[in-house]
């Protein structure tokens, strides 16, 4: 059995002694409860605010992640003088849209440069331990998110998905009930991911034998955890999930290595934006309203790499999928990317070839690409990834 790291069990004490927190804004009258429309930006597949700190001129990006604790980039903290205690920081008020956010603690130990690769700089994450002050509603096709404290009314709509949840104890995360292929567990509701489902990797072996279809593995990484050394991922076809009322067959999902205390299936944006979610954290309660356009990835248009970026800022293959059209271009784990689309692959132009690669009405990329046996410029044309 792993056992916890010593920054996951830091964390966990953490969450485990702040304060209560409480939010307010001034018009608002005591008791009357709040109501706040927040619109939100896209950044890749993460939901993306802009938040005052303390009351400052800048304002700052901040990911919503409900798989998550409250976070702020350590150099930040210092630089803003905020009050500490150990890896902990306190943002005495954290304004969103004109709302105020009190007594906000934050983590610093975690590493921010990691999302260096999406070309807008992220100063924090909003997590579950703040949200849970709320019911948090996710509008993806408004691109809006309405957090709310009135508790005591409710009307459900027509055709709404209502599941319970626990918290997780150490992050507060929504954990729900489900089934895949058949049997009980529980999963975590995870905007920070972007896949229908990630299963933790140690967990394959269980399911390949019938509950899978169309199995592949990466050579080399597609994606990976903090805390996690992973040296290879699979993705495959699962042949069926039930959340709530919510069930669906054949839907993709992605293996990886997850952090111990995280180790159980994470529900993520390909399944989530398909329906405008509320996560009630005074209810412990879920609820799920389809869009007319709704349908749960069951396959990816893709050139199958993933791109990352070195700490020197050169762009490099970190994983691809195997029998994707990138692996039969000959392009391996480890390739360096000098130039796509007759364009110089700088750490400034990443952003935008991660775009091109999720876009799925761009058909190809050129791709000029390093490796030690020289150089070689190759095209390379989107194809299904689950055959």
């Amino acid at each position: 059995m792993k056992k916890p790291t010593l920054a996951v069990a830091v964390i966990t004490f953490l969450i485990a002694v702040q304060a209560p927190f409480t939010g307010h804004r001034s018009s608002a009258a005591p008791n009357t409860g709040i109501e706040i429309k927040i619109p939100f930006d896209k950044l890749g597949h993460f939901v993306l605010l802009k938040a005052k700190i303390n009351g400052s001129q800048k304002t700052y990006n901040f990911i919503v992640d409900t798989g998550a604790i409250t976070i702020i980039d350590k150099d930040l903290a210092n630089e803003l003088g905020l009050k500490k205690r150990g890896p902990m920081a306190k943002i005495s008020t954290l304004e969103v849209a004109g709302y105020q956010m009190e007594n906000v603690f934050c983590y610093t130990g975690f590493d921010l440069t990691l999302f260096k690769r999406l070309g807008t700089p992220i100063h924090g994450i909003i997590g579950s331990n703040l949200l849970d002050r709320y019911s948090a509603t996710f509008d993806f096709k408004s691109r809006l998110l309405v957090l709310s404290t009135h508790a005591s009314t409710r009307s459900l709509p027509k055709g709404a998905i209502v599941i319970p949840f626990r918290d997780h104890p150490m992050n507060k995360s929504p954990i729900v009930k489900l089934r895949i292929n058949g049997s009980s567990l529980e999963g975590m509701i995870d905007t920070g991911q972007p896949f229908p489902l990630v299963l933790p990797i140690e967990d394959f072996e269980k399911y390949k034998d019938g509950g899978l279809s169309a199995v592949i593995r990466s050579k080399g990484v597609m994606v990976k955890w903090p805390m996690t050394k992973p040296d290879h991922n699979y993705m495959a076809r699962l042949k069926s999930i039930k959340l709530g009322s919510l069930a669906a067959k054949d839907i993709a999902c992605v293996f990886g290595e997850l952090p111990p205390l995280l180790s159980m299936p994470l529900i993520g944006m390909d399944l989530l934006t398909q329906y405008r979610v509320t996560i009630d954290y005074l209810r412990h309660e879920i609820v799920m309203v389809a869009y007319s356009d709704a349908h749960i990835r069951d396959n990816y248009y893709s050139t199958g790499l993933n791109i990352n970026m070195s700490k020197g800022d050169s762009t490099f293959v970190e994983g691809v999928w195997e029998g994707s059209a990138a692996d039969m271009a000959g392009i391996r784990a480890g390739d360096v990317i000098i130039a796509f689309n007759n364009r110089k692959a700088t750490a400034a132009d990443l952003p935008e070839l991660l775009d091109l690669m999720r876009n799925d009405d761009v058909k190809s990329i050129e791709f000029e690409v390093m490796n030690a046996n020289g150089t070689k410029r190759v095209r390379v044309n989107k194809t299904m990834l689950l055959k």
